[in-house]
């Protein structure tokens, strides 16, 4: 601190007037310099109770954010059918909203889903088939090549 005063007034200026006394912050109790304090409070307190980013109704300590997102009904998300090809993206709320009424058309895509991995398996198994059949012949190929090998190598 530089300013300037009289010895008599200088407990009363650390006290309650100096920008750089220590205070405690109202909402965590850490103690800051009384110039830091509004920036903490703003930026970094995390008991300082803030607005949503989100836009929703909710007011809640900076350190509930995080786990705020995850429930917060106005955070944009997929469907829960987003795998199977719905594209829809909307707020939570609006979202839970869309999987209640379009149940029809999600099973149709679980259904269409489905359809497409029973023929992949199908696929698979007549490859594997062959597969089989080919390794099949090769061991044969290879047996008859070893007979004939045999009576050389002695």
């Amino acid at each position: 601190c530089t300013d300037v005063m009289f010895r008599n007034d200088l407990m009363d200026h650390l006290k309650s007037i100096c920008a750089y006394r220590t205070e405690p912050c109202p909402h965590c109790r850490k103690y800051f310099l009384q110039i830091q304090l509004q920036e903490h409070e703003d930026n970094n307190c995390p008991e300082f109770k803030v607005h949503c980013p989100n836009k929703c109704p909710q007011v809640l300590k900076r350190h509930q954010l995080k786990d705020h997102f995850h429930e917060c009904p106005a955070v944009e998300v997929d469907c829960t059918y987003k795998k199977y090809g719905c594209n829809v993206r909307e707020k939570r709320v609006e979202v839970q909203a869309h999987e209640d009424v379009a149940l029809k058309d999600h099973l149709l895509l679980v259904l269409e889903s489905n359809a497409n991995l029973e023929k992949k398996i199908d696929n698979l198994q007549k490859t594997m088939l062959l597969k089989n059949h080919e390794f099949q012949e090769l061991t044969s190929v290879v047996n008859c090549l070893e007979n004939e090998i045999k009576p050389l190598v002695q």
